[in-house]
């Protein structure tokens, strides 16, 4: 991985993608069929490939377009007063798509999970909006509807980003109903996280969010967790409510 990567480069670059990565690959593919191997035998209920292809998790978006440098270096200033230099990705010119590493991925987890439930993973958008990277007109150009079209998803997580706060926030529903729109048209579901108020699940549950996660429904445990009294609460009060287990 760090011979193939540039040193100063966390994404692969027009002048890297030339390389033959042949034998990175085949390293990749092992530790992958290894790794689902062992968490089927875990009892996972989803597996995913450790996201053995990537430098960092981010890879998913940096290696799918160009139009960004890797090697810009900004200096901070920590609380002892000390320069510590940090690499960033800056927006050069407006975002190209030129690869699909994700559908790749997705492509050999159907293969070697044999049917098992899999999960990619994408980093949030909101994780492009620093002032490093950001530019207007730019970033605009990340091809949202070419990866549902290409990866037909069955789940999209909506980050908590858009849900926290969402029932007070016109602006986090327009968002959520974006998402819902096109969850309708590339026939994918939608999954909530980040739900810490009735009033959230409600917002999402009208604008038609599937499943939902988050401190409301209840809290993480070792063991399955068992509904909250206020998620139950939440059930009770809705038309031909279910009764959580």
């Amino acid at each position: 991985m760090e011979e193939f990567y540039v040193e100063g480069h966390s994404a692969v670059l027009a002048d890297e993608r030339r390389k033959d990565r042949t034998e990175l690959r085949a390293l990749e593919d092992q530790a992958i069929q290894v790794a689902v191997r062992r968490q089927v035998d875990l009892g996972l209920d989803v597996v995913s490939d450790g996201e053995f292809r990537r430098w960092m998790f981010l890879n998913s978006f940096y290696d799918a377009v160009e139009g960004f440098r890797t090697d810009n270096v900004v200096t901070f200033r920590n609380a002892r007063g000390e320069d510590v230099p940090l690499r960033v990705h800056e927006i050069v010119e407006r975002l190209r798509l030129a690869d699909s590493p994700a559908a790749r991925e997705a492509a050999f987890m159907s293969a070697v999970a044999g049917g098992y439930p899999f999960k990619v993973t994408f980093p949030a958008a909101s994780l492009f909006g620093h002032p490093f990277s950001y530019k207007p007109g730019v970033t605009s150009g990340y091809g949202t509807l070419q990866l549902c079209h290409a990866l037909q998803p069955e789940f999209i997580k909506v980050d908590s980003e858009v849900t926290r706060g969402i029932a007070t926030d016109p602006r986090r529903r327009a968002i959520l109903k974006f998402l819902a729109d096109l969850s309708k048209e590339f026939s994918f579901r939608l999954v909530a996280e980040g739900i810490e108020s009735a009033e959230d699940l409600d917002v999402c549950a009208s604008e038609g969010v599937h499943v939902a996660q988050g401190y409301f429904l209840a809290r993480p445990d070792a063991d399955p967790p068992s509904a909250s009294p206020e998620f139950r609460a939440w059930l009770a009060s809705r038309p031909a409510a279910t009764s959580p287990r």
